[in-house]
């Protein structure tokens, strides 16, 4: 199993946590098992495929913050075979472009095409905000999807993500998170506290999904390393800052 769609769906207990995202500007806390992840995953990949006419190869560019979202878009961009692109200067070369409400107006006026909104609300509520013309926000059409995976499933050798100029196969995106979690002594099973201060490029986006599947634990989100936040949430592990 080393493609993420079936980690996602074979977890050893996949009603305890998998991705858990405290915002650092109000503390909300949002926690998501791994059922709730692998049902966000098919709908977003059903929604990428049926309303947006994505298939495997389609490249997509990826420009959210440091969020659960991250997590739920990975994997339903994976899950449905297609390229999550998060370099920008290749943005305007991608199919689509997925975004927040905040970045809308910087993705058109750098001449991207198709840009989906994704809400940062603590439940994943449809933007309130108006967004620019071009733009739309996405929430309604993952919504309506069921949340069974009707299309894509296991890309195991298909390439995955594109960062730094270099693109990864799922394969070689759950082998760095296993070189991740070797270099950050993170043992099975583990609850890890990942904070984006510690994060070089690539681990952004490795740890946010792909970590906690291979590791089989889970994934808390936050700004900084707080020692506090660690023991209030049951962190066994924490991210280290790049030597």
């Amino acid at each position: 199993m080393n493609d993420i769609w079936s980690l996602l769906t074979r977890r050893h207990n996949p009603a305890l946590p998998l991705v858990t995202y405290v915002d650092a500007d109000d503390g909300s806390r949002t926690e998501l098992s791994g059922i709730s992840v692998a049902n966000a995953a098919a709908k977003i990949a059903n929604a990428l495929v049926m309303e947006f006419d994505a298939e495997p190869g389609t490249r997509i560019a990826l420009s959210l913050p440091w969020h659960w979202q991250r997590a739920t878009w990975l994997g339903g961009i994976w899950a449905s075979g297609c390229i999550a692109v998060v370099d920008e200067d290749q943005f305007t070369s991608c199919d689509l472009v997925v975004t927040d409400e905040r970045c809308c107006s910087r993705m058109l006026q750098l001449g991207c095409g198709d840009v989906l909104a994704v809400s940062l609300h603590p439940f994943g509520l449809p933007i309130t905000v108006g967004l620019p013309d071009g733009s739309r926000d996405v929430t309604i059409d993952v919504r309506n999807q069921p949340d069974a995976l009707l299309v894509g499933g296991q890309f195991a050798d298909a390439a995955a993500l594109t960062i730094e100029g270099k693109t990864l196969s799922q394969d070689q995106v759950l082998d760095a998170a296993e070189d991740l979690a070797t270099l950050w002594s993170i043992a099975h099973g583990s609850r890890v506290l990942a904070a984006a201060a510690d994060l070089n490029p690539q681990s952004e986006w490795i740890a946010p999904l792909a970590l906690p599947l291979r590791i089989d634990g889970s994934v808390l989100m936050a700004e900084v390393f707080s020692a506090e936040l660690a023991a209030g949430e049951g962190a066994t592990a924490r991210s280290r800052p790049p030597q």
